[in-house]
């Protein structure tokens, strides 16, 4: 069993005067973030919640989610932040299926789930009470710690378990390839309920440097260009929509920024190539929910003439390529298991985790991503992945995403049927897009339709093959390319 002191508490005798979080209206320095969750920690405890409680949080990214987290795990207990956006049917659902003990949430009026006790988060935050300060807290790297939800190929969400020892080495790793010294400032502009958003938290905490808190995520681009943000991970629609905001404002990247961490699948090789160009730090990476984040990331900025891959192996895990080229990975980052029925299982215990990715690594250690073992339809008897089409079309100037679904034939079984998000002055027919993928791809592999659609939905973050598979069944938020 090993523990570590909690990094917060470290710095806040190191640096107590370094600022650990701040804001556009408010910041909290090291010092203050560690009585404040000695403090907050000591009002769960004494509301019931302790050691081995699994605990549901319902909030927009903030300083009472972050510190609501790091309580409950000076605690051992476990936090699981949920998106905000799920109904009251589905937490109940995901409190029956984890176990909860408790519930916690961002807003004044109570939410009653069914047998377990909630609390509001402003409540807890406006206790009075005087709290023990000198309290050396102490961390067993082997302790639960949160639960993220990922998407499952049933429609279910998977409760992934970790520890604090998977988060601790992932952002030990990350910080030994992406280097944070004193003054760097890393946005936070995914949500906490992803791993993404998560991970961020661990890497700035651990270094003992600042996160920036973005506005709902929503402001990240004038933060980034506004504030002196340092480090920041975003999504390729993230950038895409930052490359316009600064064509249109004629603005120029400031000279603090050191890294764009980008991820979350296959990105536009036109969009990195169009960045690359504007001098912006890119740093590709390849990771899951699974792995506590990343898996790979480039080791240097991407250049201008090998953008496509997702860099290298990071410290602290393991990666193997079988024979049919699918991805296993393992490790210390590796997460402990799925929560199913309030217990825990799924995890291979050899260290060979199926990610389900198929790639290749090549002669310099650069791991190239081909799709989705479990995406790949067969049509017409020829094996089809879906991320091979994307891939090609996203080098074509004016795609900013692209998603291939495969939908019934009547002569060939399945056929790929493609949606695009495009930039304003996209104007390619069908005719020319068909002609340009001809060039790189076989006939069976082309799309025998393509949309654009409009984007509707949780901002920064890509969407599943399912929601495309539903929205052409309706036909919504679509324009058919002729």
């Amino acid at each position: 069993m090993k523990k570590i002191l909690c990094p917060i508490f470290s710095h806040s005798r190191k640096s107590p005067d370094s600022v650990a979080i701040f804001s556009k209206i408010e910041k909290i320095t090291y010092y203050d973030l560690n009585l404040l969750i000695n403090k907050i920690s000591m009002k769960l405890k004494s509301l019931g919640i302790g050691a081995g409680d699994r605990v549901l949080i319902r909030s927009k990214n903030s300083f009472e989610l972050i510190v609501t987290i790091f309580s409950l795990l000076r605690l051992n207990a476990t936090a699981c932040p949920l998106n905000y956006r799920f109904p009251k049917s589905k937490i109940s659902n995901i409190a029956e299926n984890i176990n909860a003990a408790s519930f916690i949430f961002s807003e004044d009026e109570k939410i009653n789930i069914q047998n377990i006790i909630s609390y509001s988060l402003t409540d807890i935050f406006s206790d009075k009470s005087q709290y023990i300060k000198d309290i050396i807290p102490e961390l067993d790297l082997e302790q639960d710690a949160t639960i993220i939800l990922t998407s499952g190929s049933s429609g279910m969400e998977k409760a992934v378990l970790h520890t604090i020892g998977n988060h601790y080495y992932s952002a030990l790793g990350s910080n030994e390839n992406i280097k944070l010294i004193k003054g760097d400032i890393w946005l936070l502009s995914l949500p906490l309920f992803h791993i993404g958003g998560l991970a961020i938290l661990f890497r700035v905490f651990l270094a003992g440097v600042s996160v920036f808190l973005s506005e709902d995520g929503k402001s990240y681009k004038s933060d980034i260009l506004n504030f002196d943000i340092t480090h920041v991970s975003l999504v390729e629609s993230q950038l895409s929509d930052l490359m316009e905001t600064v064509k249109k404002n004629g603005k120029k990247f400031p000279k603090s920024l050191k890294a764009i961490l980008i991820g979350g699948g296959p990105t536009s090789v036109s969009l990195l190539t169009e960045a690359i160009n504007f001098g912006v730090p890119l740093y590709s990476t390849y990771g899951m929910t699974e792995m506590s984040s990343q898996i790979t990331t480039s080791p240097e900025p991407l250049k201008i003439d090998d953008p496509g891959h997702s860099g290298k192996l990071l410290p602290y895990r393991t990666l193997k390529i079988d024979k049919r080229g699918e991805i296993f990975a393992g490790g210390k980052t590796l997460f402990k298991g799925y929560i199913k029925k309030g217990k825990v299982i799924g995890r291979k215990e050899d260290h060979r985790f199926p990610t389900g990715d198929m790639g290749m690594i090549d002669k310099r250690g650069l791991l190239y991503i081909k799709g989705r073992s479990d995406n790949m339809f067969i049509s017409g008897g020829e094996n089809i992945y879906p991320e091979e089409i994307e891939i090609e079309l996203l080098k074509i100037k004016k795609i900013i995403d692209a998603t291939v679904i495969p939908v019934r034939d009547s002569r060939f079984g399945l056929r790929p049927v493609c949606f695009l998000k495009v930039k304003n002055n996209f104007s390619y027919t069908k005719k020319e897009l068909t002609s340009i993928m001809k060039k790189s791809l076989p006939s069976f592999k082309i799309p025998v339709r393509l949309f654009i659609y409009r984007d509707e939905g949780t901002p920064g973050l890509k969407k599943e093959r399912k929601h495309f598979i539903k929205m052409l069944k309706k036909q919504s938020y679509l324009k058919e390319i002729l």
